[in-house]
This record gives C-alpha cells, sequence and structure tokens, in this order.
C-alpha cells in the first residue's frame, strides 16, 4: 500500500455496473466440485412445471433451489409455479437439511472458531493428544456445542428475517425518516426500502491499535480531537468493521487485527476496529442490514473529522469488512463521497454477505465506493441452509473466487462430502484466507489467475501472467492494470494451512 499513494484519483471512472457482470463459472456450475451432481435437473424440472407446491423434490444432493423474482435473489426460498416462496415442499427439504447437517456436525474433528464459525484446527493442535480428541472433556465438548447451536441460530435467525419480509406487507418503518446527530437522516425510501424497516438507534465505538499497544486499544471519538494522538498520520489507517451477530472481540476481527499489526506494520501505521454490535445485533437479520447505512456513516464522520484535523489522507484510508461489514465499508465510501467530496483509497470486502443485499442497487459495496476495491467470495451459491451466504456477482476492481468461490476445502471432511463441517465455515474463511495473506508471505502465495471460466482454469486453459494475489498485497492489481471491466480471478487453495500452494 505504499504504491496505494501514488495511484490517480480517477480509480472507479468510466465502469460499467458490477451487478451486470456475472463469472461464466458462477452461471455455468452452480457447485464448484464437479465430481458433484449438478444442480440443471431440478432447473429442467421446474422449467417443465413437474414441481408441485405440496411435492417433496427428490434431487440427488438436496440443494434447495433459490432462484429470483423480477431479479432479485431470494436466499432460501423453492421456486413454485414461477413464484419465491416457501412450501410444504421447501420445508420438508430444509428440515432433511437440518437433520442430515446436524449428523455431519456432531462426526466432525475438532475444530477452532473464527467469529462464530467454526474452521479445522492446525495440524499440530490436532496431531497431538489424540487421546484427548477421541474423549473430550466435557467443558471442551460443551464449549463446542455452544459455538455449533450458535452459528445455527445466527443461519436460523437470517432464514426467519428473510421468510418474514418475504411474507409480509407491513412496514416497520413507520416514519418518512429517522434522523441521527452528526450523520443525517435515514429515508424510508432510501436504498434500503425493500427491507421496510428502519435501522436501529445506535452510536458505533471506535479502538485504535498500533503496533505498540495491539491488545488493550485506546477508544476514539470523532468530537474530540484530543483522542487521535495515538493515530499515526504517516502511514495507513485500515478501520475493520464486524458482520451480522458479532463485535470486536469475535476471533476473525482480532486475527485480521493482530495479523495487520504484526505483518503489515511496514505500511500500517493504526488499526481501528468499529464495534456496531448494537447495529449488528440477532435475532433480526433486517434491522442488522438496514443498520448498516447508520454504521457506515458514522465511520465516513469520524474519517472526515481526521481527515480535516490531519491525521490521515484519503489515499492512505483503507477499510476492511467481513460479511455485513463489508457492506457497512461500502455506505462509509458513498458518504465521504457524497458528503465530503474525497474517495477513500481501498477497502476489501471479505464474503459480503448477499441475503437481501445481492441484486438491491445501492445497498452494497462496489467498484465505485473507493479508488480500490477487492473482494473474496467464498460462500457464494444458492444453498443458503447449507451456508451460502456470499455474493455470487463479482462487484470490486478484482474479485478473487478461490475454488470457484465455494466449497473450501478446510470445511468438508473429504472432497465428496456434501455438507460442510460447520454451516459457517465456507463464509468464515474468508478471513483465513486474508489473514493467510500476511501471516504466510515468505512461504507461499495466493497466486490468482485470469479466465472466462473455472472449467477453463480446472482445465489448464488459463495461465498466471501479472503477479496478482489475492488478499493484503491485491492493491498492486491497481499499478498495473485499467479498471474499464471486471476482473474476475480464480485460484485453488490448500485444505489446511497456509492454504495458499
Amino acid at each position: 500500500m505504499d504504491n496505494h499513494s501514488k495511484q490517480p484519483s480517477s480509480y472507479g471512472s468510466n465502469q460499467t455496473n458490477s451487478s451486470s457482470l456475472k463469472p461464466k463459472s458462477i452461471n455455468d456450475s452452480k457447485v464448484a466440485d464437479s465430481s458433484k451432481p449438478e444442480q440443471s435437473d431440478i432447473f429442467s424440472r421446474i422449467a417443465a412445471g413437474e414441481v408441485k407446491q405440496a411435492k417433496l423434490v427428490d434431487h440427488p444432493s438436496h440443494n434447495v433451489v433459490v432462484t429470483s423474482e423480477k431479479n432479485l435473489p431470494l436466499h432460501g426460498h423453492l421456486i413454485v409455479k414461477g413464484h419465491c416462496r416457501y412450501s410444504p415442499a421447501f420445508e420438508m427439504i430444509r428440515d432433511q437439511v437440518r437433520m442430515e447437517s446436524e449428523n455431519s456436525h456432531s462426526k466432525a474433528s475438532a475444530m477452532k472458531t473464527t467469529d462464530n464459525h467454526q474452521v479445522s484446527l492446525k495440524p499440530s493442535e490436532t496431531d497431538s493428544g489424540k487421546s484427548k480428541s477421541r474423549a473430550c472433556r466435557s467443558k471442551s465438548c460443551s464449549k463446542k456445542s455452544a459455538q455449533s447451536n450458535n452459528e445455527q441460530q445466527l443461519v436460523h435467525h437470517m432464514e426467519k428475517s428473510v421468510s418474514s419480509l418475504k411474507n409480509s406487507m407491513s412496514f416497520g418503518f413507520r416514519n418518512e425518516k429517522v434522523c441521527f446527530e452528526k450523520i443525517g437522516c435515514i429515508y424510508r425510501n432510501g436504498p434500503m426500502k425493500h427491507l421496510r424497516t428502519a435501522p436501529r438507534n445506535f452510536t458505533s465505538r471506535f479502538f485504535s491499535y498500533t503496533e505498540e499497544d495491539p491488545i488493550e486499544g485506546k477508544e476514539i471519538f470523532a468530537d474530540d480531537e484530543t483522542s487521535f494522538s495515538t493515530i499515526d498520520s504517516d502511514r495507513k489507517l485500515v478501520i475493520i468493521s464486524h458482520g451480522f451477530g458479532s463485535s470486536i472481540q469475535a476471533e476473525s476481527m482480532q486475527r485480521i487485527k493482530n495479523s495487520l499489526l504484526y505483518y503489515g506494520i511496514d505500511r500500517i501505521g493504526t488499526v481501528i476496529m468499529v464495534d456496531w454490535k448494537i447495529g449488528a445485533a440477532s435475532p433480526d437479520y433486517l434491522k442488522a442490514c438496514a443498520s448498516t447505512e447508520v454504521a457506515g456513516r458514522q465511520i465516513a464522520y469520524l474519517l472526515e473529522r481526521l481527515r480535516i484535523a490531519n491525521y490521515t489522507r484519503p489515499e492512505n484510508v483503507y477499510l476492511i469488512g467481513y460479511s455485513l461489514g463489508a457492506h457497512v465499508s461500502g455506505f462509509a465510501g458513498k458518504y465521504t463521497q457524497s458528503e465530503y467530496g474525497w474517495k477513500i483509497g481501498r477497502i476489501t470486502g471479505l464474503d459480503s454477505a448477499a441475503p437481501l443485499f445481492e441484486g438491491y442497487s445501492g445497498t452494497y459495496l462496489t467498484r465505485t465506493d473507493a479508488d480500490f476495491v477487492d473482494a473474496i467470495h467464498t460462500s457464494a451459491g444458492y444453498r443458503f441452509l447449507l451456508g451460502d451466504l456470499g455474493f455470487i456477482t463479482p462487484y470490486a476492481h478484482v474479485d478473487f473466487y478461490p475454488n470457484n468461490g465455494t466449497n473450501q476445502p478446510m470445511c468438508y471432511k473429504t472432497s465428496t462430502s456434501t455438507f460442510p463441517i460447520s454451516t459457517w465455515c465456507n463464509h468464515g474463511a474468508s478471513v483465513l484466507y486474508y489473514e493467510a495473506s500476511l501471516v504466510e508471505k515468505n512461504r507461499c502465495q495466493f497466486y490468482a489467475y485470469r479466465c472466462d471460466s473455472w472449467n477453463n482454469f480446472l482445465s489448464g486453459h488459463c495461465y498466471y501472467d501479472d503477479g496478482v494475489t489475492m488478499g493484503f498485497d491485491a492493491d498492486q492489481f491497481a499499478i498495473t492494470h485499467s479498471f474499464n471491466e471486471s476482473h474476475i480471478r480464480f485460484l485453488v487453495t490448500n485444505k489446511v494451512e497456509p492454504y495458499c500452494l
């Protein structure tokens, strides 16, 4: 990112709409692993009118098909005679998926958490004390069970919120607007109008961390310039935003912060973590979605105060958002431009949350929100109940699709497994890859290949030719590439750390 300050401020100009661009691989193959059953059969049966409202459609992998109404993706719905809605058929498939998934969880090997998401432990941790892993102690088992229940609950809350929105015509947004101090008003007919609910009334908190103070941190306040004293004005300022039902204490957020401060310190001066947990709180996913705009504007206001006080420059600002946090970062980028007249240097989206965002223009992180936007897709797909929570559509200057953007190797017991070891594992893999791009940089890198489809990439028809890597150093891409088109990159990752090959 030292080179980032040399980039022209015109990044993102003369660009096509990212929502209209879709990787052929995602369109051609809904499931990345070609050895798994194709879903084309269910689509043909839908087209032939064979899918009846009360009939369980028996297709091989029980992947609940999700389609769209008016081209708006509705995650978790079975199509019935051209309409997206819940049906007895859908509920039967859903219950079967849940039961099989729960059985899968009970047999899974030792795991560690990323946020509320579980992923495989390091080999060194699993290899030692095999007798302990076979007969885990009650306290450890209880903790794992609680973590599994928590992530299942988050998926349930998201599913329930999406369902309630589809089946209800009532408006929770009763006034024309909701106004907040310093950041203006959120209007009922604004970009989030499809949610039909008002955002929560909350104030995000900001905690700064440096190489000298990487653990405790210091709370900073936008209207108190004396609290800015720990911010390094000469190097990059990174701002990290968490996702739904999470907080800055989540392991995923701590991993990103720690890896930046330890391995990226030659380029990073200060890391600020955004605690918007009140806005992101479960169980109401609709409220959390609506609150992303509030949190984003509050970040923008802080950045403007820092800029005015000469504690940062636009080109030195780097936002990282995971899941819903990606859209928080996007709204921050939108607001700095519309209200303050300047553009953020870089935003990285780590598996941006798709439900109720993908397909809704103006709501999600996009390439126009910063001089350079990069995205890592790890849970793209239509199997909402199996943890497909991320964007399929490319939206950044460069979009990375490791393993075709789905079915991450560390999330499955074997290469032929249908169900992930954890519902949120694929979603959380984006954090692990980003962390590894810093921590494991001297061992290997995530080299990414430009290709027109995943199948062509697997067939060896595409070649690595320009030094682009996924993760922390992706901004080097901006030095040698134009942004007049969407750049889609594929790569394969390893099942175990360091993940890069």
